[in-house]
């Protein structure tokens, strides 16, 4: 789950651009997907019904993620404008 996260955190950013929405994308899809993989594990061993743990698991995790991706834009953010030479610019 942690590989996959970081890929599809990695994947939206680099396709979109670094732009906000790229990275407010990768910030939600890291978390929404870890979770999805959770589920999908935790529905394979049968510990809970399916259709409420997938209801429960992804729509926490798809409210979590909006939150989680609003974070990750502004943390880029503050990163960019307090010290731009640690973050690595596209050539246009």
């Amino acid at each position: 789950m942690a590989v996959a996260g970081v890929w599809l955190g990695y994947l939206p950013a680099r396709m979109l651009g670094r732009r906000r929405i790229g990275v407010f994308l990768g910030g939600w899809l890291s978390l929404f997907g870890a979770a999805l993989l959770a589920t999908i594990q935790l529905s394979l061993s049968h510990v809970a019904p399916n259709k409420p743990l997938f209801a429960s698991m992804l729509g926490i995790h798809a409210v979590t993620g909006l939150v989680e991706g609003a974070i990750t834009v502004a943390a880029l953010e503050t990163i960019t404008r307090l010290s731009p030479n640690v973050v690595f610019r596209e050539e246009a």
